[in-house]
């Protein structure tokens, strides 16, 4: 008999603008399990656009907010008879949230059903991270209890990297699957950059450094633009936006003050379908990603641009040396970005040709779908080390 599955996401993953690891997954998993989506109506961060999912959706009334904790806070009531409700009909829970997690798994373990945790990131940097101050450590250490007890109540958790397991050991004796992010390879594959630029409406032939998706808290942008302000041949293409705009409206402070304004192309954030296209544009992507533990993964933009055969310059983070040997160059300070950003943009061609071959390795290894294959490992037998062995690729 199929099992049926009930998959409670970070957000609301049909209708997040951009699809999740969480959305990617279960993609795969309908094809051999009968998925149901627990959707969050009126979603702080959701649209009208619909995704495609081979899955039953499950909604409800709820109140509308503009902020994601208040959102949850308000509407728990609404959400736990019908968690309960399906929770009951099914064989297993795989959950990714705070107190929906919570609360989904403390049914769980009432109904004795298997819960799995995606622990995507470290829960409570990301919920604080758009707070200051007292109030900052208040909600840090609020996740953290609540994180915690949704992993006492969990069957096994799952995370996308090696210094996220190992933070979590600390205080769990819960099996712990290590299984990365992944990249969308039909989409995500090298073309020709001046079908890109041509593509996207730009006409430039020189060096572009891209920085793309969640333009936010857990950047460092300031090394970056340093580097791009000594070496004037290289522009700076950004696309996408700040969920606390604050940080945007500081990235542009940082421009005017530096006068790159006629370096810079800037766009709001675009349908995923054209992404590759901005990704391909780009001679180099940077990855500016402070040091938190919330960065200790495996990201996404790393993924998609390794895919495409773009070199990423990024923070000196020891997690992605464990998952990537080629492509991928630190930096400590904006000397050493701006070393990087002469060495990378002179010898761009040698190096995307050495990449091309490098790029079909990571969409291979990498796909989602051969991600799906090692998490349906975990969903038949949570309490075994079944993840596949990641060597670094």
């Amino acid at each position: 008999m199929t099992k049926k599955i009930l998959i409670i996401p970070a957000n609301d993953i049909l209708r997040h603008p951009i699809p999740s690891r969480i959305y990617h997954i279960a993609r795969h998993l309908a094809k051999d399990y009968d998925i149901t989506i627990f959707s969050y109506p009126n979603h702080p961060l959701g649209n009208n656009i619909l995704r495609k999912l081979n899955a039953k959706e499950v909604t409800y009334k709820t109140i509308k907010t503009k902020d994601l904790s208040t959102y949850y806070l308000v509407n728990a009531p609404a959400m736990l008879p019908i968690m309960e409700k399906i929770i009951k009909e099914v064989d297993v829970v795989i959950h990714a949230n705070v107190l929906p997690s919570v609360m989904a798994t403390k049914i769980a373990k009432k109904y004795r059903k298997t819960a799995i945790y995606d622990y995507l990131d470290f829960f409570p940097q990301s919920a604080a991270a758009y707070y200051r101050g007292s109030m900052k450590s208040l909600i840090e250490k609020g996740v953290m209890l609540l994180t915690q007890e949704a992993i006492k109540n969990s069957t096994a958790i799952v995370t996308p990297s090696f210094g996220l397991a190992l933070f979590l050991s600390r205080f769990t004796r819960k099996p712990i699957h290590v299984i990365p992010n992944g990249v969308d390879s039909d989409l995500f594959k090298p073309m020709s950059t001046d079908s890109a630029r041509k593509f996207i409406g730009i006409d430039y032939d020189g060096p572009i450094l891209l920085l793309y998706g969640s333009i936010d808290v857990w950047l460092n942008i300031e090394p970056l633009l340093y580097a791009v302000k000594k070496n004037r041949n290289v522009r700076l293409l950004i696309v996408g936006y700040s969920h606390a705009k604050y940080y945007y409206r500081l990235l542009e402070g940082l421009i005017r003050k530096l006068n790159l304004q006629n370096r810079v192309y800037k766009y709001p954030p675009q349908p995923y379908e054209k992404i590759p296209y901005f990704v391909n544009t780009s001679n180099i992507v940077a990855a500016p990603f402070t040091r938190g533990i919330k960065n200790y993964a495996t990201p996404l933009k790393i993924m998609e641009s390794l895919a495409c055969a773009r070199p990423v310059i990024t923070t000196d983070i020891s997690e992605f040396k464990l998952w990537f040997k080629e492509g991928i160059f630190y930096y400590r300070s904006s000397q050493d970005a701006y070393e990087l950003l002469n060495e990378l943009t002179e010898k761009f061609d040698i190096i995307h040709n050495h990449l091309l071959k490098y790029s079909k390795l990571v969409r291979n290894r990498y796909s989602w779908k051969n991600i799906a294959e090692t998490y349906k490992r975990v969903i038949e037998n949570p309490y075994h080390a079944v993840s596949r062995y990641w060597h670094s690729t």
